[in-house]
């Protein structure tokens, strides 16, 4: 009940933040109209010192990044032309805040590097300080982290110098952004909790906005990274609570920036939700989207437009309106050519999801392809972006070396250069007499040896000729493998559906060879929740077909079997997919089974919080309070030409919120027994009692390690089967609506 409360209050939260902007952004912040008048002013003024002075009162006034932008140029033309560092250095000030506004972060560093050179040249530690600051947010969103780090630390160490506390809070929250971006999630949050907390003591709502929209995103990683439905609600009141402050103080910036940072949150949010809620939040964040993009555009704030047009793209793949998402994507996608001061990111996972939903798998592999090139040459680009920042510095320092030493140093080179020519040439020409005698002495060697060798080098064309034609096989074959590698990759459950299913979860699928004879599924229909744990007989690709043999089974016995309010028992289901098998891959005649499935099932109704298991040679188990208790399965093989068509016992259990359910295939036990040869259950068993009340990414880890090194050398062991364990953790019941 509790739950149900905390849930319709952020649903009432989120619809005021929707509703609200729409009467901010037709109002003027109070410095807007004295920038308007000052414009008006400048038009008759001829004193051009005079002029330099209102260009910067209509920089500081203006709300609008284009205009501020376009004054900003006027204003370091102006200032350079009368040879005013301090007004070069602001107008360098505004337009990085322009462009960084725009998500042109390359143009930003440049012009927030040329403020700092000159803030540090004439003295200014203050501006200088903030510069750093400015400077390292543009190296962050670049991902230059290590210049990054360096700026904010000498930024913080200038303030501390100075005794202005009030600073602090703006380093500690890009430091925060680093260790996020870092995904080290615990570090940020410390930083951004230590901005809130000096910025409360001061009095700094402005500042709080900041702190609490930051925290904010980071918690909604954090749930991207481990799936803890605690993190995605902490996520939605901090939002919230910024939004609530930057409407209070009415100011545009503040208002883009939460109001940009909270359609994606409700997005995730919505996921932690019942059906009916779910939708009634995913309807209202039409309007946010609204909004935002409003708001973004009435300002020229284009920086997160890829953000806010991908979470609209989300937003219709949730409601499975799958050829608007698309659509949506590529109308984006062309504005983003067209305008390159749009900051575009392609969200390929939304196209991957939309195509498979389609059953388009052909468009879904490409896109699956272009996604892994992407980050494969994330390191490149990286290397090239860093390469190109370092002209600006070299731009400011050349200009500061003395002319008749550049001179002097030229001409030297100039020598140089010449008599290395020289060298190189007659180098050249004796290289090549060598060669000319070598080859002289090769030829006649050669008309010696030739008959001699005629056999033998057939003999060789020969077996060079076969090598070449098994390596040709050889990599068709494994490129076909690959290929069905990525089509299995496409049909499993991906995280974000697991995590929509069941909130909290663990999953260890480790294939022996390229693609997997294990395979999991999970479906939600209604108040039902499906999930399946498989094994095939077969590694590799025999193993990979069966597979796909199961789960496209276990999709067709949903779809006609199960509805909203209806669902066969588990035990039928799998009386259901044998017969299936069967038909699908007759094996009468064979000494040995092909095709066979080992299975477990587990069906959980969300009203009533019971779950119903069978098994086909999987077994289950739940731990509750410590105390583990293993589900037994049937002695059936499923495919197996062995005749035997008992029909499977269906196990019925009243779950409790806090339960954790585990299904595994055999491949986990042997691993883990390498060194006994033995495939007993016992050390898996004791191993989960451990560690089951920890979070999933902590079990993780553990499970990984044990998997991974001997208990009594310690030293690496090799896989040795298919391995794939699926656990989940039970939460309270919900009513049903």
């Amino acid at each position: 009940m509790k739950r149900l409360i905390l849930h319709i209050t952020i649903v009432i939260l989120v619809l005021t933040a929707a509703l609200t902007p729409r009467r901010i952004i037709a109002q003027q912040t109070d410095n807007q109209p004295l920038a308007d008048s000052l414009v008006i002013v400048i038009k008759n003024v001829t004193d051009e010192k005079q002029k330099l002075e209102i260009l910067f009162e209509i920089c500081k006034n203006h709300t609008n990044v284009d205009s501020i932008h376009d004054y900003a140029e006027q204003m370091l033309a102006l200032a350079t032309k009368l040879d005013d560092a301090i007004s070069c250095a602001r107008a360098n000030k505004f337009l990085g805040w322009s462009y960084n506004s725009r998500g042109n972060y390359e143009k930003a560093l440049a012009s927030h590097y040329r403020a700092l050179i000159i803030y540090d040249s004439i003295g200014d530690s203050l501006n200088l300080a903030r510069s750093y600051n400015k400077t390292a947010e543009d190296l962050l969103q670049l991902k230059d982290y290590y210049r990054a780090d360096k700026y904010l630390h000498k930024s913080l160490e200038i303030f501390a110098e100075l005794g202005i506390e009030s600073e602090y809070p703006t380093i500690y929250r890009n430091l925060g952004v680093m260790y996020r971006d870092y995904k080290v999630f615990g570090f940020a949050k410390q930083y951004f909790e230590t901005a809130i907390e000096i910025d409360s003591r001061l009095n700094n709502t402005r500042g709080l906005v900041s702190d609490y929209n930051y925290l904010a995103i980071t918690e909604q990683d954090e749930y991207h990274e481990f799936g803890n439905p605690q993190s995605i609600v902490s996520a939605m009141q901090n939002n919230n609570e910024a939004y609530r402050m930057a409407v209070e103080l009415n100011d545009t910036a503040l208002l883009i920036l939460t109001t940009q940072s909270a359609l994606p949150i409700c997005l995730d949010y919505s996921g932690t939700l019942d059906s009916a809620a779910r939708q009634h939040l995913l309807d209202s964040c039409v309007q946010i989207y609204h909004e935002a993009v409003t708001l973004s555009n009435a300002f020229g704030y284009t920086n997160n437009i890829s953000t806010l047009e991908n979470s609209r793209a989300r937003h219709l793949l949730l409601n499975r309106r799958y050829t608007d998402c698309l659509n949506h994507l590529e109308d984006t996608r062309k504005k983003a050519q067209a305008n390159k001061d749009i900051h575009y990111e392609i969200d390929y996972d939304s196209y991957i999801e939309c195509y498979v939903a389609l059953g388009d798998y052909r468009n879904a592999l490409a896109y699956q392809r272009r996604k892994g090139m992407t980050e494969n040459q994330e390191y490149f680009l990286e290397t090239t972006m860093n390469s190109s920042k370092s002209s600006v510095k070299e731009e400011f320092e050349q200009k500061l070396r003395d002319q008749e030493k550049v001179k002097k140093n030229r001409d030297l080179l100039f020598e140089e250069h010449k008599k290395m020519i020289r060298i190189i040439n007659i180098s050249a020409i004796v290289f090549i007499l060598i060669l000319l005698v070598f080859a002289i002495v090769a030829f006649f060697e050669m008309r010696a040896r030739q008959r001699n060798n005629q056999l033998l080098l057939a003999q060789k064309d020969e077996s060079a000729t076969q090598r070449n034609i098994l390596a040709s096989i050889n990599i068709q074959i494994t490129d076909s493998i690959r290929y069905a590698k990525e089509i299995q990759n496409a049909v499993i459950p991906s995280a974000q559906i697991m995590n929509t299913i069941f909130g909290e979860n663990l999953v260890i699928w480790k294939p022996l060879d390229i693609v997997s004879g294990n395979f999991y599924w999970a479906k939600q229909t209604g108040r039902y929740k499906m999930l399946a744990v498989a094994d095939c007989l077969r590694h590799g690709v025999p193993g990979a077909f069966t597979s796909m043999l199961g789960i496209t089974s276990l999709n067709d016995i949903v779809t006609s079997e199960i509805s909203e309010n209806h669902c066969p028992t588990a035990s039928t289901i799998l009386d259901k997919l044998r017969r299936k098998i069967e038909s699908a891959i007759p094996q009468q005649g064979q000494s040995e089974p092909a095709n066979v499935i080992d299975i477990a099932l587990c069906i959980i109704d969300t009203n009533t919080n019971t779950m119903q298991f069978a098994g086909a040679h999987s077994p289950m188990i739940i731990i509750r309070h410590q105390k583990l208790t293993a589900i037994e399965s049937d002695n059936i093989h499923i495919g197996a030409p062995d005749g035997n068509n008992d029909e499977f016992t269906n196990t019925k259990v009243a779950l409790r919120p806090g339960d954790v359910v585990y299904l595994y295939t055999d491949g986990i036990a042997s691993q883990l027994n390498t060194e006994w040869n033995d495939n007993s259950t016992e050390i898996l068993t004791e191993l989960l009692t451990t560690i089951h009340y920890l979070p999933f990414a902590e079990q993780l880890e553990y499970i990984n390690y044990a998997l991974s090194k001997s208990p009594k050398s310690q030293e690496i062991i090799d896989q040795i089967d298919d391995i794939l364990m699926v656990g989940i953790r039970i939460g309270e019941a919900t009513e049903e609506g």
